[in-house]
């Protein structure tokens, strides 16, 4: 019995320790992507250095955008999952959450905004604050919440759908708190995040696995494991259904040992055609939560619109 126990006990430290080790990982390659940047990534590709001129660099900007997407699968980025893929587009999503004791939350954007492809394996999002309109039996507000300012992106492999199928990638993201009380975490945070997927035909699995760190306050806000996964399929030309499951985790903090675990039917349709690169992606989704130990939220409905350029 005594074994058996260890046993049990030495289990969190080891998904602690295999945690601590992607997110390391994560950091390490994301910063090396910088060096990319700077020097030539591919023979196939015009070379980014220090040498070549502005104006070459933007000249070519979409003939590297071209070969670097066309070195990856060709899937849509979930709902609610930030995909493992390269993407050049600009989005905007909405929120209607229920909430816990009867309120509402409608978030504008969610702080996604511009994403672009500077060099190859390189992606970088520019995201806006979130603004946030609060109803509820005791409370209304409209404020701004916490800026996700920049995610970066490393595309370490890739392959499209002739030559494997598959993409791994490596995120940084920085978090700035210029939310109002109430809807800020009055900390910044570093989110470094292990990203994957794999496809099958018509089927593919794109993943994630992130931890929050909050630069100040750990003991009040506590950091977070986040785990997602979608099943994504395509029929036809543009329709792309798909099931997310997200679940989080504290290990420490006010809400150290409990989880919150919801799922997310969806629909993506698209690449919709409008003017020469200009294509147009839309996606709904209803997203539950399925087991609210810690209920920030009952129900919530998301829409995504997406301008791929």
């Amino acid at each position: 019995m005594a074994q058996t126990r260890g046993a049990r006990q030495d289990l969190p430290k080891g998904f602690a320790l295999a945690k601590r080790a992607l997110i390391i990982a994560a950091i390490a390659v994301t910063l090396s992507a910088f060096r990319s940047v700077l020097v030539c990534a591919d023979d196939r590709i015009v070379p980014v250095t220090l040498s070549a001129s502005l104006g070459d660099y933007f000249a070519n900007w979409f003939t590297r955008v071209d070969q670097t997407q066309a070195e990856q699968p060709h899937w849509k980025a979930p709902l609610t999952t930030t995909t493992p893929l390269l993407t050049q587009l600009l989005r905007y999503d909405q929120n209607w959450q229920s909430l816990p004791g009867g309120a509402r939350l409608q978030t504008f954007d969610s702080g996604k905004g511009l994403e672009l492809i500077p060099a190859e394996r390189i992606q970088l999002i520019l995201g806006l604050p979130p603004y946030e309109e609060l109803r509820g039996p005791h409370v209304n507000a409209n404020v701004f919440g916490d800026w996700p300012f920049l995610l970066m992106k490393y595309r370490v492999l890739s392959a499209n759908e002739q030559e494997g199928n598959y993409v791994l990638t490596a995120f940084l993201q920085g978090s700035a708190p210029i939310g109002a009380e109430r809807f800020s975490t009055d900390a910044y945070a570093i989110i470094p995040t292990i990203a994957g997927g794999i496809g099958w035909g018509n089927l593919n699995v794109q993943t994630t696995l992130s931890e929050s760190f909050p630069i100040s306050r750990v003991s009040k806000i506590g950091d977070a494991t986040i785990w997602n996964v979608a099943l994504q399929a395509h029929f036809g030309e543009v329709l792309w259904p798909e099931v997310e499951m997200n679940y989080t985790y504290f290990p420490n903090g006010p809400r150290a040992g409990k989880t919150q675990t919801s799922i997310t039917p969806n629909l993506i349709v698209g690449s919709i055609p409008i003017y020469q690169r200009l294509a147009l992606n839309v996606g709904l989704g209803y997203q539950l939560a399925l087991s609210p130990r810690v209920p920030t939220f009952d129900r919530n409905w998301i829409l995504s619109v997406r301008l791929n350029f």
